[in-house]
């Protein structure tokens, strides 16, 4: 009789054990925030021209294509008078060398405000990189909404403002002039809109 109901108790254990294991497994593979559909057959791919990949760059109609392009999800503005007009994305190795960290990859998000007459661009990269902030630059820490970053000034124009912060392991940055019609506290009020 106890050699029965020790065995019994192993295979509640087992079996629950076994339970645990799949609703963590599914957890992981359903609400893993940062899994994103990666782009398959040829556009996962980059040429391979004498042992070299060759840099790829596309544009896309929507943003879930420009994201599976590189295997992850980017930041997109809420806020009212920008419009997404241009979606581009580019990456320098085929995506199964990208996600193993090999190379560099961006999604370029365009957008435009014809009440303001400007351009704003984000960019988003899961690789951190120093490129595209301006020379005898000056910075100061900025908050928006659940973002911290920089604004960084600086280069031939004065009127230019950077502003890079990390959401979610990935550098993003967002280029704008600013003057007295779009001050840097209106471009923080729009950037805290980025989710």
């Amino acid at each position: 009789m106890e050699r029965k109901s020790g065995r019994g108790v192993v295979l509640v254990i087992l079996a629950t054990v076994a339970g645990i294991m799949a609703i963590v497994v599914a957890g992981f593979l359903l609400f893993e925030p940062e899994r994103q559909p990666c782009a398959t057959g040829a556009m996962a791919e980059n040429e391979f021209i004498n042992g070299v990949y060759t840099p790829r760059q596309e544009t896309f109609d929507n943003v879930d294509d420009a994201e599976a392009f590189i295997c992850h999800s980017v930041p997109q503005l809420h806020a009212d008078g920008w419009k997404l007009e241009t979606i581009s994305a580019e990456r320098s190795h085929a995506l199964a060398q990208t996600v193993d960290g090999n190379g560099t990859a961006s999604v370029t998000l365009q957008y435009e405000n014809d009440d303001l007459d400007r351009t704003l661009i984000l960019d988003s990269t899961p690789f951190f990189t120093e490129g595209g902030i301006p020379q005898a630059f000056t910075e100061k820490d900025v908050t928006f909404g659940e973002h911290r970053g920089k604004l960084i000034r600086g280069g031939i124009n004065p009127n230019m403002a950077t502003v890079i912060w990390t959401d979610d392991g990935l550098q993003v940055r967002a280029v704008v002039p600013t003057d007295d019609r779009f001050t840097e506290e209106r471009l923080l009020e729009v950037l805290a809109t980025a989710r």
